[in-house]
């Protein structure tokens, strides 16, 4: 199920991807929490680790990493004073998630990879 979704980030610069996960038939899939995405380098090493909060971001705070069930929507967002943290470099991530398989007759969830690839941090070359 998982695809390749590579990620470019520009150091010190705001971060927002946003990404609507759906099955053959386009209907959202019912993501749920937690879902976590890890960051490591080509040693093993991680770099950064975001984990969901809740369904949907609420109360006007900052989550890295939230969702919708209802509509498979899926946010990754990273503010400047996080990504001015990250060294320049070309890393591995993937991102995990409990979904309730539409295909199980018995409406279990289980633990699926949706996507990883490259989470590459690009040098920053102007700056304000």
């Amino acid at each position: 199920m998982a695809v390749q979704v590579d990620i470019e980030v520009d150091k010190g610069e705001d971060y927002a991807c946003q990404i609507y996960w759906t099955d053959q038939y386009d209907e959202p899939l019912n993501v749920s929490h937690p879902m976590k995405m890890m960051v490591k380098n080509s040693g093993g090493s991680t770099i950064s680790t975001y984990i969901s909060t809740s369904d949907s971001p609420g109360g006007g705070l900052l989550q890295y990493l939230t969702y919708n069930s209802s509509i498979g929507f899926i946010q990754l967002s990273l503010p400047d004073t996080h990504t001015n943290t990250l060294t320049p470099g070309i890393y591995s991530y993937d991102l995990w998630a409990e979904i309730l398989d539409p295909d199980d007759i018995s409406n279990d969830t289980k633990r699926t990879k949706l996507f990883g690839g490259n989470f590459t941090v690009l040098a920053s070359v102007t700056t304000f």
